[in-house]
């Protein structure tokens, strides 16, 4: 077996990160294939068109809000991404699973206001 080291070599291209990796075969001794996974360009510009969205601090929007704002772009980058490797999208769906749960509170915390300030509203009115 030859003992020679390759350079790190990564190449990018639309969207897509080719690298090299080592696989092991069954019957033993291994073999240098190249993989295709999803660029960090690509996960960082998706984590922040999430960012921008900024639909956590949105309380005034149902969940069905969300969901069409949200599943277009989802179904792009799992038609897009998701073709090569799926796992590769998991750090992006973390993250949008974060801001999810980071919108719930809010969301509760703004409808258990309004519904105690209506009230209150109605009530000053009538008398």
């Amino acid at each position: 077996m030859r003992n020679v080291r390759f350079l790190l070599c990564n190449l990018i291209f639309l969207g897509f990160s080719f690298r090299p990796i080592r696989m092991k075969l069954k019957k033993g001794g291994s073999f240098l294939q190249f993989d295709c996974i999803m660029s960090r360009k690509s996960k960082v510009r998706i984590t922040q068109e999430l960012r921008k969205l900024d639909f956590h601090n949105k309380t005034q929007r149902t969940i069905q809000d969300l969901a069409t704002l949200l599943n277009p772009k989802i179904r792009g980058w799992l038609n897009y991404y998701g073709k090569i490797n799926r796992r590769c999208l998991l750090p992006v769906f973390y993250y949008l699973h974060h801001r999810m749960i980071k919108w719930i509170p809010n969301f509760m915390r703004a409808t258990i206001l309004k519904k105690q300030t209506i009230p209150a509203i109605i009530y000053e009115c009538v008398l």
